[in-house]
């Protein structure tokens, strides 16, 4: 019984082992992972400039986007209702009325 393969034998490359290890080093191990992605498939990845890493995560910031805008709606909002006041409106049920002038 022979354990090992013989002289004829070729090489043989697993891709999906390779794969599978490559998702396990990259866990830990960023840029090794890289390059042996690069090695193994025979490519190279454009480099590209690292960029600055802002401390807020990414959903802080579009949340605090969002908020910016919902104050400023709120701030057009309220200058429209003093705008109507001064003229005789009123919002009355998410409606603009006329001031109902009392005899």
């Amino acid at each position: 019984l022979l354990l090992f393969p013989s002289k004829k034998a070729g090489i043989l490359i697993d891709n999906d082992y390779i794969m599978a290890s490559l998702g396990v080093l990259s866990k830990t191990h960023k840029a090794g992972a890289i390059k042996l992605l690069e090695k193994s498939l025979d490519i190279s990845f454009p480099k590209r400039p690292a960029r600055p890493k802002s401390k807020k995560p990414v959903y802080q910031t579009e949340l605090d986007r969002l908020r910016q805008e919902q104050l400023e709606k709120e701030k057009q909002n309220e200058e429209m209702r003093k705008h109507l006041a001064e003229h005789g409106w009123e919002l009355i049920d998410g409606e603009f009325r006329p001031i109902e002038k009392k005899e």
